[in-house]
């Protein structure tokens, strides 16, 4: 087998190009509105004049690190039961759901809709104590949900409570 100078500058274009299409793969799929969620519960507001002072909410945070703005349309809440409670969770089947029509501290303007852009942080509020009855009801498998308009589904977490 005799390998020439062409051979090696072939197989090397051919490493090259591999390597390139690899990472246009992975910028593609990087690429877009990326959400992350992060919650509070339960969450007490301090300093706040307007907010009754021995007020808890459920205090969602999310934050846009893609590189495309999407808007949050709306916050809810999604409870999975049954003993395949993960497999619905999985299809986004609930067996109950309920949304928070405005999802911001008492006296405050309404939240929703919002532009977030890249980089920028929302949040919004809910009241806990109905969080907690709807969690002590369902077993622990309730879930915060908030849908945004680039995508049908919404980005999910479940919600935990510290100790009361």
């Amino acid at each position: 087998m005799n390998i020439s100078g062409w051979d090696w500058v072939a197989a090397y274009a051919a490493l090259v190009s591999t390597g390139a299409l690899a990472l246009e793969v992975r910028r593609w799929f990087e690429s877009g509105v990326r959400l992350r969620l992060s919650q509070m519960s339960p969450a007490l507001v301090v300093g706040d004049p307007l907010v009754p002072k021995d007020a808890r909410y459920l205090a969602v945070f999310v934050s846009n690190y893609g590189d495309r703005a999407t808007t949050i349309e709306n916050l809810g809440l999604l409870e999975f039961k049954g003993a395949f409670w993960w497999w619905k969770r999985l299809r986004n089947k609930p067996t109950k759901s309920g949304i928070t029509p405005n999802p911001a501290l008492p006296g405050r303007q309404p939240v929703l809709p919002a532009l977030l852009e890249p980089g920028q942080r929302w949040q919004g509020h809910i009241d806990w104590i109905a969080v907690k009855q709807w969690l002590d009801e369902c077993d622990g498998k309730l879930w915060v949900a908030v849908w945004y308009s680039s995508r049908t589904r919404p980005v999910m977490m479940r919600v935990r409570s510290s100790k009361d």
